[in-house]
């Protein structure tokens, strides 16, 4: 190229050309113009350029000259191609989403994504369950219940927001229920398991905190549910045990009733077995005491039970009572007699001896065992008596005489009944009491009444509510005395007497009602049937396993011999008469009657002649005698004389051990 040289202080306007361009000075401006086409060729231009990237080195982009049409072409390489990046880069994903892959461009890149528990849906496991199994947080289940029931254990540990999902996928839960085990978590602020039952119903649960636990976040039928837990796993008699009841899905006031089985209501002092549990803010209480009885029966199984589900709740009940030793109505050892009155035709008193004999050898001698504490005087002292396994006890007026079995021994006096009208009256036992009723207290007149004592107290209180047999027709008040008892395992027995009623001189008759006493329940005496002989007092009774009997007695003085022989039997078994089975070897009234477990005996009484003993001029016989009557034969013959003061005393108390 050639050079130029512009001339110095050119005129405004002033041109000069150099390589074919036409220079222009503009004073103005201070500075030549050109017009017309530069020094170099289009094509020296794009040579010039082109050759700016020829040969330059680029990292992931080629540049190539075209010459042909003077352009430059650039090209960014693919990852397959292209070379790698200086430093290679990570990138990674947070959030509901995680993951990360390295990448330096030398090739594509995969990686695996994580969707984190509760966002973003459920991953539903779409294999049909149809047994049971224990679900993962976040994820959903599709059941098919057709085999058999199947319960869906909750993740363990869950953290708040994770989700559970589960559908009766083919709508047979109304037939198969699905249980949702709570695996140590609440449910609905319970800790109870619930239940689906309704057909393909399906439940979403999302885990809150750890009280109120897993909570649906659908509409769903959820039946109720109920757990019971006791304060104890075992409990003594005389020991409460507390059942509590936790529920879920049960309203306020509602009644959950309850069955008791493996006891008695016996067991349980008396209470119920069935029952309600009331429920409030899901929850109720009931408590329950085993009695302290006296029978050995061994530990026990107490269960309770939801009515109409299978939540139940068993609790062992330890046995800590010990049985006193047995004791039956017949003895096997020995018979007593206590006290009583002598009544001389000269004197109405008392006698306070306590004469015994022995089963085994009841032709020798009578015992005399000791002497009554304290008596009555006159015929108040005629009173009744009973035995405990241990202790006879003898009632006479408003005193009570307590004498040992087990060796010979003067009576202790403790207060008797609450009354003053034991003459003539009868007296019953069971294994755990004994009874006192009628009699009267000799020219008073007085309503009938019962009384009963424990033998574990050795107090009396009446038996309320009792009620007889209509005796006297048209009488609201009568008093009933000198009658005859026998007793059975479960049953006493009153048999005729002297029926009267006020007012004084008394006026009535001898009944011949066999009347009959429930033990268990201290209902009304009820009437069994009748004596074969008509009416009868003043008789003796004894009782096998399978009969009771009355033996002897007395008539109104028109009547010879006022004393009576007659031997009468009734069955236990089956209400109805007695019949009479022969006569006694000598007749007698007032006598004391006892029984072993073969044998029956009627110990002392009297006789008389020729007039009423209750007025001057009479005179009484008392027997020294004791007659005795087998069970296997009924009959009747005198054993053992030698009976002591008073010589068989005036319905004295009669007792067997």
């Amino acid at each position: 190229m050639a050079f130029t040289n512009f001339t110095n202080s050119p005129a405004n306007g002033a041109t000069m050309t150099a390589n074919g361009v036409t220079y222009t000075y503009d004073s103005a401006k201070g500075r030549w113009s050109a017009s017309g086409a530069l020094g170099l060729t289009t094509e020296q231009v794009q040579d010039a350029v082109g050759a700016m990237f020829t040969g330059n080195t680029e990292t992931g982009i080629a540049a190539t000259y075209e010459d042909s049409d003077g352009t430059i072409d650039l090209v960014v390489g693919s990852a397959g191609s292209a070379d790698t990046w200086a430093t290679a880069r990570t990138l990674s994903f947070t959030g509901d989403v995680t993951g990360s892959a390295s990448v330096d461009g030398s090739a594509d890149v995969a990686t695996a994504l994580t969707l984190a528990a509760g966002a973003g849906g459920t991953a539903w496991d779409t294999t049909l369950k149809t047994s049971s199994f224990t679900a993962t947080a976040g994820a959903g289940y599709l059941l098919n219940t057709t085999a058999g029931a199947v319960t869906v254990t909750l993740p363990a540990s869950p953290s708040a927001g994770n989700t559970v999902d589960i559908s009766d996928a083919v709508g047979k839960a109304h037939t198969n229920k699905i249980t949702i085990g709570r695996n140590g978590s609440n449910i609905y602020a319970a800790a109870a398991d619930i239940e689906i039952t309704s057909k393909r119903g399906n439940i979403t649960l999302i885990y809150t905190d750890a009280t109120n636990g897993w909570v649906s976040i659908d509409t769903v039928e959820i039946v109720p549910s109920y757990i019971l837990t006791g304060s104890a796993a075992n409990v003594n008699e005389g020991v409460a045990l507390t059942v509590s009841l936790a529920t879920v899905n049960v309203s306020n006031g509602t009644q959950v009733p309850y069955t008791i089985t493996g006891v008695t209501s016996a067991d349980l002092g008396g209470v119920s077995l069935t029952g309600n549990f009331t429920i409030s803010s899901n929850a109720a209480t009931a408590t329950f005491t085993p009695a302290q009885d006296t029978t050995t029966e061994g530990a026990e199984t107490m269960v309770l039970t939801l009515d109409g589900t299978s939540v139940a709740l068993s609790t062992t009940i330890n046995d800590t009572s010990v049985t006193p030793p047995t004791f039956d109505f017949g003895g096997t050892t020995r018979m007593f007699k206590a006290g009583g009155s002598k009544w001389p035709s000269s004197s109405n008193n008392p006698t306070s001896r306590i004469e015994s004999l022995a089963f085994a050898s009841d032709g020798s001698a009578v015992t005399n065992w000791g002497t009554l504490a304290s008596v009555s005087p006159g015929p108040t002292n005629a009173g009744g008596g009973f035995s405990s396994s241990t202790h006879g006890i003898n009632i006479n007026s408003a005193l009570r005489n307590k004498f040992p079995f087990a060796s010979a021994g003067n009576g202790v006096s403790t207060p008797g009944v609450p009354f003053n009208y034991t003459y003539g009256a009868g007296s019953w036992h069971n294994d755990t009491q004994g009874y006192c009723m009628g009699g009267n207290g000799y020219q008073t007149s007085h309503a009938w009444k019962m009384w009963k004592q424990p033998f574990a107290t050795d107090t009396f209180a009446e038996v309320s509510a009792l009620n007889l047999p209509t005796y006297v027709p048209g009488s609201n008040q009568v008093i009933i005395e000198r009658f005859n008892t026998a007793i059975s395992t479960t049953h006493g027995y009153h048999i005729g007497g002297n029926v009267e009623y006020p007012p004084y001189p008394m006026t009535g008759a001898n009944s011949n009602i066999i009347g009959r006493f429930p033990f268990a329940s201290e209902d009304d005496i009820t009437d069994q049937g009748d004596l074969a002989t008509g009416g009868e007092n003043a008789a003796s009774g004894i009782a096998s396993s399978t009969h009771g009997y009355m033996q002897g007695g007395n008539l109104p003085p028109s009547n010879q011999p006022f004393q009576r022989t007659n031997n009468q039997k009734f069955s236990f078994a089956s209400l109805g008469n007695a019949s009479d089975v022969g006569d006694l070897a000598s007749g007698r009234y007032d006598g004391c009657g006892a029984s072993s477990t073969t044998v029956g005996y009627v110990m002392g009484g009297r006789w008389y002649a020729p007039t009423d003993p209750y007025f001057p001029g009479s005179f009484t016989v008392h027997h020294a005698n004791t007659n005795k009557m087998p069970f296997a034969t009924d009959s009747s013959s005198n054993v053992s004389s030698g009976l002591g003061e008073g010589m068989g005393s005036s319905l004295g108390g009669g007792h067997q051990v």
